[in-house]
């Protein structure tokens, strides 16, 4: 699909995601009926959001009830200009849940998630740490989620 053929996305469109947000799976008509619009109206938008990448509808694990109870945050700093090289070895890693490239005190940040303190430890010992490229790293242990977009606490 084109760039031209994109629809922005209106105020309709954000309602509709919001019931999605809450439910992926909440039905199309109840959608409808809440907003005050047509069945095929819901169907056609998110459709249509779908294929043009604004949405994707996934299942959202909860990772404390699988047994990942530890987080942490990870600021890291590199000694490296192979940030491609780095992502690679990092992305391969299971314990990393989410990078992001940054600007400032950090090069990175990774959110980490485990089992135990002892399954964090022995990922910053055993595997960050002798990680190519990394040449400091700061941990916060999360003590405590009090937000989630996705997941209700």
């Amino acid at each position: 699909m084109d760039q031209k053929d994109h629809v922005a996305l209106d105020e309709l469109d954000f309602k509709i995601i919001e019931y999605l947000i809450e439910d992926g799976r909440t039905p199309y008509t109840q959608i409808a009926d809440e907003l005050g619009i047509t069945e095929s109206t819901v169907r056609k938008r998110v459709t249509r959001m779908r294929e043009q990448g604004y949405i994707k509808i996934r299942a959202i694990t909860d990772p404390v009830k699988l047994g990942y109870t530890t987080q942490a945050i990870v600021g890291v700093q590199l000694d490296t200009k192979d940030l491609p090289k780095s992502l690679v070895i990092l992305k391969g890693f299971d314990e990393i849940t989410h990078i992001s490239v940054c600007a400032g005190v950090y090069d990175l940040v990774l959110e980490i998630r485990v089992k135990s303190n002892e399954d964090l430890f022995n990922f910053l010992t055993e595997k960050l740490r002798k990680t190519p490229g990394i040449a400091k790293s700061d941990t916060l242990l999360v003590l405590k989620t009090a937000k989630d977009r996705f997941l209700q606490y």
